[in-house]
């Protein structure tokens, strides 16, 4: 009996050693490490996370796990992707695919397939992303893992939002989160909602994009995820910024940052400083937009999240282009294409050229210009990126005009009209329809003009877009003044006035003012022109516009009518040197109000009388 005894207390000794030896297996230790390495991870701690997941990859080859290292290889890939390391990402991934494909792992293979499919979305290349996802949702489905192929399809949704494919992107959407309630995934659901609302806002479809961030917010606050709840307010106030709701805009952003804050989360942080810097650029607050621009980089380069850092670089190109600050925005711009050609983001690349063109165009450099929409014309169309391509094409017709080309900008207006067409894009065709209008009119070809004009119009009425409705009325009214419609004329003045008024747009209104004050002059009513010129003097002074203000001033004082009896009777009486003071004045007056169309009207008449070479 008590040999039997001693037997059983040593087998169970034997037993509790095995255990004890198991839980303190090197496999253990590594599967430990790759937990605290996720933890690290999701913390934004980064070279903490790259440490425990090293030690983990040692070990599992050390005991030749191959599936431990495979998932390992897969964290690795994460991780380097965040941190914007492409080949390392890539290489990991790939590693980590050849493993789970000998192990015969398809849940494993579609993980790393999704992830690829993530890397490819972000390095603009957009089949392979598109392949990737496609092949992880066929393998989710064939282990019936609903929960990877609604992540996968969510991953789909955002490239084809990205690329402008708005009805993929939406059934992408729709199906992710339909799958998510089917598991009762609240976090995923929430995640796949911001990417429908985003999608939502970027068509102008504001009240869906408000009920997708809504129930986006109410998810993640039922799973008391403060990172969720903040993006979704992130997304709250780009939409309520888009509506010109200022003050609920502030309030989204700063609620977003004070919960990023509250969890450490920098990339959060950065996005939402990004986000404000726009707004306060929208409100005219420029040292805050520059500061918040400013601040977001700094985080953008803490967490070594170079695409983020080229997104702020990009607004503050912007920002320091309206302010005049050329040299400031060349450096922002050409920084920020530095950074989305080191992640091969062509899609952010293509943007950064756009408005580095915009730049380049406003100085007369106009080789500089091209160059610089053709190149993004270039990245657009290799990455099935229309809307980037679209974007390029017309500011390029607007310099092909500016230039008396104008076939080439015709050609480039059309093909941005049919692209913005396909991506049922109604805000931008709008504007380049506008910028067809100004063309035809400038050819004389009146009907054509005439028919551009309205067309913009009422797609800029059907977005609600009240500044480009003015902006075509404006065209209008000087389409109808040149060709005597009077009555015409002025009702798209006041119209576009009343518009210009309503958006606070000085610029704006001192333009269709100075419209209407000629329109006065050729019906003979000079005091009604004086005013309206010295209303417009007004406008341009508030608008910060010195040179035009001085000009309109000058009409107020001494309308062009006045001016032209001074010239006819000078030359009556063989004052010819008068004259052509009176002329050149005439013509300074001109060239200050109208610089781009006295540039037009100089280069139209040299293409017409210049010798043959």
């Amino acid at each position: 009996m008590f040999v039997r005894l001693m037997l059983l207390i040593l087998a169970l000794l034997s037993f509790s050693l095995t255990a004890l030896g198991a839980s303190t297996s090197p496999s253990n230790k590594a599967d430990k490490l790759l937990k605290t390495g996720e933890e690290a991870y999701v913390a934004d701690r980064n070279d903490e996370a790259r440490s425990a997941y090293s030690k983990a990859l040692q070990i599992y080859r050390a005991e030749k796990n191959q599936l431990g290292e495979a998932n390992a290889l897969t964290r690795v890939g994460n991780l380097e992707q965040k941190l914007g390391r492409k080949d390392e990402a890539r290489k990991a991934y790939n590693n980590a695919l050849t493993l789970y494909k000998t192990l015969g792992k398809q849940l494993g293979e579609a993980n790393v397939l999704s992830g690829l499919g993530d890397l490819e979305q972000k390095l603009g290349r957009n089949d392979e992303a598109r392949k990737a996802y496609n092949n992880a949702i066929t393998l989710y489905k064939g282990v019936d893992n609903k929960l990877g192929e609604a992540n996968a399809l969510r991953g789909l949704g955002d490239l084809e939002q990205e690329l402008g494919r708005n009805d993929e992107a939406r059934k992408a959407y729709n199906n992710a989160i339909t799958l998510y309630k089917s598991v009762d995934h609240k976090l995923g659901e929430a995640n796949a909602l911001i990417g429908l609302g985003n999608l939502e806002q970027n068509l102008a479809h504001y009240d869906e994009a408000r009920s997708a961030y809504d129930n986006a917010l109410a998810l993640y606050k039922s799973e008391d995820a403060r990172l969720g709840e903040a993006n979704a307010l992130t997304g709250l106030g780009q939409l309520e910024l888009q509506l010109g709701r200022y003050d609920e805009a502030r309030s989204a952003y700063d609620n977003a940052l004070a919960l990023y804050k509250s969890e450490g989360a920098r990339l959060g942080e950065a996005n939402a400083l990004r986000g404000l810097g726009n707004l306060k650029q929208n409100l005219g607050r420029n040292d805050e937009a520059r500061a918040a621009y400013n601040r977001a980089i700094t985080l953008y380069k803490g967490v070594d999240d170079k695409l983020g850092e080229a997104y702020a670089l990009t607004g503050l190109g912007q920002l320091e282009y309206i302010l005049g600050r050329y040299d400031e925005a060349r450096k922002a711009y050409n920084n920020a294409i530095t950074l989305y050609k080191g992640v091969d983001h062509k899609l952010g690349e293509a943007n950064a050229l756009t408005g580095l063109g915009d730049l380049e165009q406003k100085l007369d450099r106009d080789d500089e210009a091209r160059s610089a929409y053709n190149r993004a014309i270039t990245l657009a169309r290799g990455a099935d990126y229309k809307l980037g391509e679209a974007n390029a094409l017309t500011g390029l017709g607007q310099l092909e005009y500016i230039l008396g080309r104008y076939d080439e900008a015709r050609s480039a207006y059309n093909n941005a009209i049919t692209l913005y067409k396909g991506l049922d894009d109604k805000l931008g065709e709008a504007n380049a329809l506008s910028g067809l209008g100004d063309l035809e009119q400038n050819l004389g070809r009146y009907d054509e003009a005439r028919a551009a004009y309205n067309n913009a119009i009422t797609l800029y009425k059907g977005e609600d877009h009240k500044l480009g409705e003015a902006n075509a009325l404006t065209g209008l009214g000087q389409l109808e003044y040149s060709l005597g419609r009077h009555d015409e004329a002025r009702s798209a003045y006041d119209n576009a006035l009343a518009l210009y008024k309503s958006e606070g747009a000085r610029l704006g209104e001192a333009n269709a003012l100075r419209g209407l004050g000629y329109l006065e002059l050729t019906l003979d009513k000079k005091n009604e022109a004086r005013k309206c010129f010295s209303d417009a003097a007004i406008a341009y002074g508030l608008a910060g516009m010195k040179t035009e203000q001085a000009a309109a001033e000058k009409m107020a004082s001494s309308p062009a009518r006045d001016e032209m009896q001074h010239l006819d009777d000078a030359w009556s009486r063989g004052d010819k040197l008068t004259a052509i003071g009176l002329i050149v004045a005439a013509l300074g007056i001109m060239a200050a109000i109208f610089p781009a169309e006295i540039k037009r009207m100089l280069q139209h008449v040299w293409s017409k009388i210049k010798p043959s070479s």
